[in-house]
């Protein structure tokens, strides 16, 4: 029952309608129009028929908001008894009690008299209620506005105001199922727009099918004209293969679907008859029929362990299962499964995500579409085929009138119950009067089950309005039941202090410590982690109350504008082929950002506009680069102070596996992300400069200079190559001035073979990067890459050897064991990035191995001439050394380039990196300072350089220079 206020009469006024038994009504219900902007809507709650048996049997009145698209017309309603008026809050008209429409309402009409309170039955003051799909409970921040509106109005007096009911959670109390829902039909429009859908894709293939005359649900009246269409369709092309479609789930949407397609010649199928239906060998497959097959969990989904599929432990242990989905030969996928955070999710090339799960089990799935244009096509990786996807969000708008009608009749019993409790009759039925309270969202004050919504709402609506509705939720009563009852995290505190957001864009291998050190500032900082893989952003966000995870397709520049817009900071950690796009959204924003990769010549090119716009661009902040510069600057600086001049300075860094890990496989390395960078680096040319001369490597004769047995360590061999153009450094690092610098270079460290072997491979052409090949099976592969052989010298027996052994181990020649390999490339592909696909499954960590990170400077300086005497012109060995292993948490990679990305952007944010410090920028930027900070903070987290100082003995003695200056004999 409701909490009535002091009384206040007012008049009904209703002429010319006749009621039950001549009664005034005691009840109005007000019907109102959807927002005019969705040009699709044309579902009604409440269809004429219903009208009428409320007005004649419940003694009820309907006042009904003038639409000319709502699928029932204004004449059928005014001959059903309701009241047709142009708005629901023009003077004069009655003052409904119920609000019901299907949509939220434009915000426009949610004014002060819309939402006040109202007389009651009996002459007291009673709140409304709304009856809507809000759109509201996944904090979504578009309809935050909405939620405060029914927050504050009546703000002095909570129990006046309005009370709002949201249709999507109205359950079954005993299955928790949904009760009032369009389920059904969307599943019926869903299979019409998934054939419409999948005909296009295959027509831009060069294939026309049949199904390109499916019609659309809503070009018609009826669902006995779409089975007839149907029923006409015979004969698919050849090309196209057996047509099997596929259908998740169990509940109505799927029914939906199912009850649609059987109106085709289907013959059904079972996992078990895939693979037969796809052998030539069996025979011709029937062109005249479908193949339809109702895909069961237990037919994809696989429990890591080998244990059988079971559904409780399912639920229960959701993050212990695999999908093999994309396993399963499909032309259509029909998804009626939805899905939660921590379940696995589903893939394939032609898909209809009839649930329209944003989100959620198709991960890839950026945004619905609409009827207007209801599909899209996206990649949702480069090392994946295009994606069509159909994912209309009001599939059921398409057939408004047996939708409505469906609607009405599941809804009209807990209508009844609403009616009742404003009468203040004993409930009917009083379990529906308790699904209307779990439906509840907002009762005066947000219930328990969503009082975690009030942050949301005050930090999007803030100022005064805000500062009141957060007065009403920190009552001692409202905190009690909100530690007790929420269900989901605040993104931002409701104690007034103002959080900084920041953007991070990427949830890759390296983000886990950047996510851990920003999120460990749950005070200030808001962290939104935007990510074209949400289960992994959402995995990295579960830890964090301040922490929040969002699908984002980079290709949708407006979303990533919006994002960049609404930060304070941002940070990227995408490809650094993407740096320079969310730099020029920085800029347009005057957003500061941090990233780790090489400052490119476009990204350089910003620099000005930057400095104009008073941002920091600041790159060059991971591991190589980054901590390698702060290390290197803070060294040079500590022995320039001494008024010594450098001679020599080497550099080496590399990520390796662990000295005890992969000791028996080819190259004596893993990878736990992507080989193609890894690949494509074994081709740059390397410029540096050794005791005064300069060497020019070309890139295909890279992995020919290897440098053995560099003195960095006792604890294990390591080889070296030379990275890139050494020779620019002698200027960042402040070296070139005094003209002493005889040696300078920078390398990247291996262990011994693997230049050996990775440029026997290179020889034989796995490492093109040109030219293009379709790869039908892995054996395949090594005559196809061989075709594109850099030499026709012949390999040393050596090296043929050491190739022949990885070429097995690869499981790439006819003698080889077989062993697991990783699905094909679609389509032509370089032999590069087919190989980078083969060692990415190849050489994976497995669980429990450790990667580890070298890095090693070694500079040689003595005293400057005219500083000392002669006698103390000796050389000097200054060292500075890391060696980090990776942990159960996070590899020694992640935590080299993700702690130094995120200590760098707390000093940004905090204001320790000076503001003259504008533009393009890195950790050697003159007056930055940012080393310092990173380098504090990365020995706070037991990540710091040991440095060391020795005398250099004699000339022979074995330094990192002295072995370089060997291997080009100088």
């Amino acid at each position: 029952m409701f909490k009535l206020s002091r009384p206040r009469r007012t008049a009904l006024l209703l002429r010319g309608v006749r009621y039950a038994s001549g009664q005034q009504p005691k009840v109005v219900i007000g019907l109102r129009k959807e927002d005019p902007t969705r040009i699709w809507e044309r579902r009604t709650p409440l269809t004429p028929d219903a009208v009428k048996y409320l007005v004649k049997e419940k003694n009820v009145a309907v006042v009904v908001e003038q639409c000319a698209r709502r699928v029932c017309s204004s004449a059928q309603y005014r001959d059903a008894g309701a009241i047709i008026v142009d708005s629901l809050n023009s003077p004069g008209v009655p003052r409904a009690h119920i609000v019901m429409g299907i949509k939220e309402p434009p915000m426009e009409t949610l004014t002060d008299s819309a939402l006040d309170c109202v007389v009651g039955p009996t002459g007291e003051t009673v709140p409304r209620t709304y009856l809507m799909f809000s759109h509201t409970t996944k904090a979504q921040p578009y309809n935050m506005p909405l939620l405060a509106k029914f927050l504050q109005q009546g703000r002095d007096d909570p129990i006046t105001r309005p009370r709002l009911i949201d249709y999507e959670l109205i359950t079954d109390q005993e299955n928790g199922k949904r009760t009032v829902a369009f389920g059904f039909f969307a599943g019926i429009a869903g299979a019409l727009e998934a054939l419409g859908s999948m005909a296009q894709s295959h027509l831009e293939r060069g294939i026309a099918s049949p199904f390109l005359y499916t019609p659309r649900p809503h070009g018609t009246p009826s669902l006995s004209i779409i089975r007839k269409h149907l029923e006409e369709k015979r004969g698919t092309p050849q090309e196209l293969g057996p047509v099997i479609f596929g259908v998740t789930g169990n509940g109505q949407v799927s029914k939906g679907m199912l009850h649609m397609l059987e109106e085709l010649p289907v013959k059904w199928i079972g996992v078990k008859d895939l693979p037969k239906l796809l052998n030539p060998a069996a025979g011709p497959h029937s062109l005249r029929q479908i193949y339809l097959y109702h895909v069961k969990p237990e037919d994809y989904l696989v429990r890591q362990d080998g244990k059988p599929y079971s559904r409780p432990d399912y639920y229960e242990n959701p993050g212990e299962y695999e999908s093999h989905f994309a396993d399963r030969y499909l032309t259509l996928m029909l998804n009626g499964v939805g899905w939660s955070p921590g379940f696995p999710r589903l893939m394939f090339e032609n898909v209809a995500d009839v649930s329209c799960d944003v989100q959620g089990g198709l991960e890839f799935l950026p945004r619905a579409t609409t009827l207007s244009e209801p599909s899209l096509t996206i990649q949702p990786s480069p090392d994946l085929p295009p994606v069509r996807i159909m994912a209309v969000d009001i599939l059921p708008a398409s057939l408004p009138a047996d939708a409505s009608i469906h609607f009405t009749n599941v809804l009209l019993p807990y209508l009844e119950a609403l009616i009742e409790q404003y009468t203040g009759e004993e409930a009917s039925d009083p379990k529906r009067l308790q699904a209307l309270n779990r439906a509840t969202i907002s009762d005066g004050t947000l219930v328990p089950r969503w009082s975690w919504l009030g942050d949301e709402v005050v930090k999007v609506v803030g100022g005064d309005v805000g500062r009141k509705i957060r007065e009403v939720m920190t009552t001692k009563e409202q905190e009690t039941e909100s530690a007790s009852m929420a269900t989901s995290k605040p993104a931002s505190s409701l104690n007034g202090m103002k959080r900084k957001k920041v953007l991070l864009l990427g949830s890759g291998m390296v983000a886990k410590p950047t996510v851990d050190t920003l999120a460990a500032r749950k005070d200030d900082i808001e962290l939104i982690i935007a990510s074209n893989s949400l289960a992994e952003a959402e995995k990295l966000a579960s830890l964090h109350p301040n922490v929040s995870a969002k699908l984002v397709q980079f290709e949708d520049r407006d979303e990533v504008d919006r994002l960049v817009g609404e930060s304070d900071l941002v940070i990227s950690l995408l490809p650094a082929t993407m740096h320079v796009g969310v730099a020029e959204l920085c800029l347009k924003h005057q957003k500061h950002l941090v990233t780790a990769s090489y400052i490119s010549p476009d990204m350089a090119a910003l620099h000005q506009r930057a400095v104009e716009r008073d941002v920091l661009l600041l790159n060059e902040i991971g591991l190589d680069p980054g901590i390698d510069h702060c290390s290197a600057v803070s060294l040079i600086e500590r022995i320039q102070k001494e008024k010594k001049e450098v001679l020599s300075f080497t550099s080496f860094c590399g990520g390796l596996p662990a000295p005890d890990v992969g000791t028996d496989v080819p190259l004596r390395y893993k990878f736990s992300w992507s080989p193609r960078g890894v690949l494509s680096a074994a081709g740059n040319e390397a410029v540096f400069k050794v005791k005064g001369k300069e060497v020019r490597v070309p890139g295909d004769e890279l992995l020919q200079s290897v440098i053995p047995n560099l003195p960095i360590t006792k604890e294990f061999d390591l080889e070296g190559i030379p990275n890139r153009n050494s020779l620019p450094y002698a200027e960042t690092y402040d070296l070139s001035a005094s003209g002493s610098l005889r040696t300078i270079m920078r390398g990247t460290l291996r262990y011994p073979g693997f230049c050996q072997l990775l440029d026997a491979l290179r020889r034989r052409g796995f490492l093109e990067t040109r030219e293009k090949v379709t790869i039908p099976n892995w054996s395949s592969f090594l005559e196809l890459a061989m075709s594109f052989r850099a030499t026709e010298e012949k390999l040393t027996e050596k090296d043929e050897k050491v190739l022949t052994d990885a070429l097995k181990w690869f499981n790439l020649l006819p003698s080889s064991h077989s062993t697991s390999m990783p699905p094909l490339p679609t389509g032509p592909v370089t032999p590069i990035d087919a190989f980078a696909v083969l060692l990415s499954h190849k050489l994976a960590y497995a669980p429990g191995e450790r990667d580890m990170v070298v890095l090693h400077h070694e500079i040689l300086a003595r005293i400057k001439d005219g500083e000392a005497a002669a006698v103390e012109l000796e050389e000097e060995k200054y060292t500075s050394s890391l060696i980090a292993y990776g942990d159960k948490d996070s590899s020694a990679m992640a935590k080299t380039v993700g702690l130094p990305v995120a200590i760098a952007a707390l000093a940004v944010l905090d204001g320790k990196v000076g503001s003259g410090v504008r533009g393009v920028a890195g950790p050697t930027t003159k007056g930055s300072g940012i080393w310092k900070p990173v380098l504090l903070g990365l020995e706070e987290l037991g990540i710091g350089m040991v440095e060391k100082v020795t005398k250099v003995q004699s000339k022979g003695e074995r330094t990192v220079e002295s072995v370089v200056a060997e291997r080009w004999t100088l």
